[in-house]
């Protein structure tokens, strides 16, 4: 099946304070990040029934080199990312947007 792809607001939210975070770090890594969630992204699309259940419907991909899992929900045709998330903080930040 051909998925459409959505990112919502608070999840470009997410990954904008993340990159704007590892670019004062590290000039260039903010960049990288964005390429590391691009990956995932690909991943997602070929395999979107691949991945376990975080919580409720919503399911998860770990970014490669940055401890980032990317949450996203299958609805119909539309894979919805809802939140781009720090693995080390309190996952109840993101359950509250579902």
């Amino acid at each position: 099946m051909n998925y459409k792809f959505k990112v919502t607001s608070d999840a470009e939210t997410d990954l904008s304070l993340a990159m704007n975070w590892y670019e004062v770090q590290r000039k260039g890594l903010g960049s990288e990040f964005v390429l590391s969630f691009d990956a995932a992204r690909n991943i997602i699309q070929r395999s979107p029934n691949s991945y376990i259940y975080r919580y409720k419907n919503i399911r998860g991909v770990l970014l490669k080199r940055f401890p980032y899992l990317a949450l996203y929900e299958i609805v119909d045709d539309t894979i919805i990312v809802v939140a781009v998330f720090h693995t080390s903080r309190n996952p109840k930040h993101w359950k509250k947007r579902k």
